[in-house]
């Protein structure tokens, strides 16, 4: 707890520290959010009509936020090559 403490005291102090931080939490996200869009096309683990639909929802959903979180156009391509790679498997 004492080092989550110091970081953020860290960085209270300085703009160009927060804004790295920030870069690097965005990345974290993006990240996390890619691998779960990719393992969730055509229903993830499951071929239960009810989980396909739900996971078609939630892929709904993280494409919105991954446009958030990155530029427009890179949001755009990787959630096209996702469903090309949808399609042919």
């Amino acid at each position: 707890m004492i080092m989550l403490e110091n970081l953020i005291k860290e960085l209270e102090k300085s703009a160009d520290l927060r804004n790295a931080w920030e870069d690097f939490t965005d990345v974290l996200v993006v990240q996390k959010l890619k691998e779960t869009y990719m393992n969730t096309l055509n229903g993830g683990w499951s071929s239960h009509p009810e989980d396909i639909a739900e996971n078609k929802k939630v892929n709904a959903a993280i494409g919105i936020v991954l446009g958030y979180f990155m530029y427009t156009g890179d949001a755009q391509e990787f959630l096209k090559e996702a469903e090309n790679e949808r399609e042919s498997n």
